[in-house]
């Protein structure tokens, strides 16, 4: 018979307790998610400076500004629009989860009605800008 060097619960309140410290923090994966959305922001703009520098010849009196002008479409600037203020949303909402943790429940909600507005008034914005020509 092998002894473990950890006693077992033995009341249900214990082990939801065990549970509980085990689970991961509501902060750190909204810190996560934030972290994930910044590396596509970099992404994103890396592949436009990729596309310059493929595209252009940057010394040929253009310039690097009117190059990169020329690569940014309404759909490269709508999706760092969205990830950028979607990294915003998410750091801003695990700090201040952090400081109230009663009102968790509440203010996840909120952060995820914020993600969808902001996404439906970026995917109007772009429909907008490029109308289907019918």
């Amino acid at each position: 018979m092998i002894m473990s060097s950890k006693p077992i619960p033995k009341t249900r309140k214990s082990i939801k307790t065990k549970i509980k410290e085990e689970e991961p923090s509501l902060t750190k994966i909204m810190r996560f998610i934030g972290w994930i959305y910044l590396i596509l922001i970099v992404g994103i703009m890396g592949l436009i400076v990729f596309e310059v520098i493929k595209n252009h010849d940057l010394f040929d009196g253009e310039g690097i500004l009117e190059s990169i002008k020329s690569e940014i479409s309404i759909y490269k600037l709508g999706l760092a629009l969205l990830f950028g203020v979607s990294a915003g949303v998410f750091f801003g909402m695990s700090d201040i989860i952090k400081e109230n943790p009663e009102r968790k429940k509440e203010l996840f909600i909120s952060s995820v009605l914020t993600e969808f507005l902001v996404s439906i008034i970026l995917i109007l914005g772009i429909s907008f800008a490029n109308p289907i020509p019918w």
